[in-house]
């Protein structure tokens, strides 16, 4: 049931052309009348195309004969997909520093995404222009970020150093998952770290994180990409990092799209049992409001005077972050 929502994500709403490699096609046609049945666009790639453009921050206008039509502030701009990514001979490296293996046949752009090549030409206007750097880069990001297929998250080990480090605290010890989603930890990937750092001891709190917020893009926040964990423990107290009141009432169902909304209050989804543990769960507001857990689904429970919390940084679709959590919960020590 939680593959097929995510999968339906990649193609509601989506009209349909049928995409080449070459980019051109007739006059843009409206997104309406793109919608044919049992075209190219009806297909996950299809969908994932033009996700990619909304993701990125970007409206559709349409499509060609052979590409759909996007729209920035400044220009309109013709995107596409072939598979398998092959650089096509006689392209050069685009010098865009904030371009990451992007390359360029002297009109369009192109680089690899998941396994599949991403063009980009200007839009079918002979006034078009190609995008500027900055709406390339958030295409780009969106491309390798967007899953093409959702499969279900694969998980690992906690790393062994950062396990033992979060239960050097004896009151936060119970609150230290042996598992969390997997995550790529090579020494030529920057951005994985756990704090607080040494030589600073842990007390109540314990963070595992590889990379950082997106903001307005929790499409992107999915794991492998990018990971937030976060324990808490406190007796007779307030957690350090939940700044916000923790809520008792107007239960809300678990649903994608949670994450987009306007929230200055956390977003209370009742109470549950998780790995044989009762206890409640909350959607956190974003930073500043809250604290460190900003932006946080996460689960909260009580064992005598001790009050326990285990945040994870929320993605869309948010259903799959709220089951993720809970496989997280369920890998407490019992």
């Amino acid at each position: 049931m939680l593959l097929a929502r995510c999968r339906s994500l990649l193609l509601a709403g989506i009209a349909a052309v049928v995409l080449t490699a070459s980019g051109s096609g007739a006059a843009n046609t409206s997104v309406e009348e793109c919608a044919v049945p049992g075209s190219w666009a009806q297909t996950v790639n299809g969908g994932w195309v033009a996700r990619v453009v909304e993701v990125a921050g970007y409206a559709l206008d349409g499509c060609t004969g052979s590409a759909w039509v996007g729209v920035t502030p400044l220009t309109r701009f013709t995107i596409w997909a072939t598979e398998p990514w092959q650089r096509p001979p006689g392209t050069t490296p685009y010098g865009e520093r904030d371009l990451r293996g992007a390359f360029t046949d002297g009109t369009r752009v192109l680089w690899e995404a998941q396994g599949v090549a991403i063009w980009i030409a200007p839009g079918p206007d002979a006034s078009d222009v190609l995008p500027g750097k900055t709406a390339l880069a958030w295409l780009q990001s969106a491309s390798r970020g967007l899953p093409r297929r959702y499969v279900r998250l694969a998980f690992m080990p906690t790393p062994a150093a950062a396990l033992r480090t979060c239960r050097s605290d004896a009151t936060l010890a119970p609150a230290c998952p042996t598992r969390i989603p997997r995550v790529f930890l090579s020494p030529s990937i920057p951005g994985w770290r756990t704090y607080p750092g040494a030589p600073r001891p842990v007390s109540g709190i314990f963070g595992m994180e590889r990379g950082g917020e997106i903001p307005g893009k929790p499409e992107l926040m999915r794991p492998p990409r990018i990971l937030h964990v976060e324990v808490e423990a406190a007796v007779g107290e307030k957690p350090l990092g939940t700044r916000f009141v923790w809520p008792t009432g107007g239960v809300t169902r678990p649903r994608d799209g949670l994450v987009h909304e306007d929230r200055q209050r956390p977003v209370y989804f009742g109470r549950v049992v998780w790995g044989g543990r009762a206890g409640t769960v909350a959607l956190a507001p974003p930073y500043p409001t809250g604290g460190s857990q900003g932006n946080h689904v996460v689960f909260r429970w009580r064992t005598g005077r001790t009050t326990y919390l285990v945040g994870m940084h929320a993605w869309e679709p948010f259903a799959e972050a709220y089951a993720t959590l809970r496989r997280v919960v369920s890998s407490l020590p019992r």
